[in-house]
């Protein structure tokens, strides 16, 4: 059985490229934790945009100069890995 969630080729998995997006899934209750570890601009932004990783809810963290960070999605129950 394949450990990934999704089938990609194993070097994509391994091997993070400079310009690629972190997906952070996050559950409300995982949210405060990894919230506190965050920059004051992150914290300001989601906190304007009302994000609390309620499931479904998505949101693309960005730095002061509009790059993108981080993609960060709400999920029912905590994603487990390997």
């Amino acid at each position: 059985m394949n450990k990934y969630i999704f089938d990609f080729a194993k070097p994509y998995l391994d091997k993070p490229r400079a310009n690629d997006v972190p997906v952070i899934p996050l559950t409300e209750k995982t949210f405060d934790k990894w919230l506190k570890d965050q920059t004051d601009y992150a914290k300001n932004a989601l906190h304007e945009a009302s994000f609390a990783a309620k499931p479904r809810q998505h949101y693309i963290l960005r730095d002061a100069s509009g790059t993108i960070q981080a993609v960060l999605t709400g999920v029912h129950t905590p994603v487990k890995y390997n």
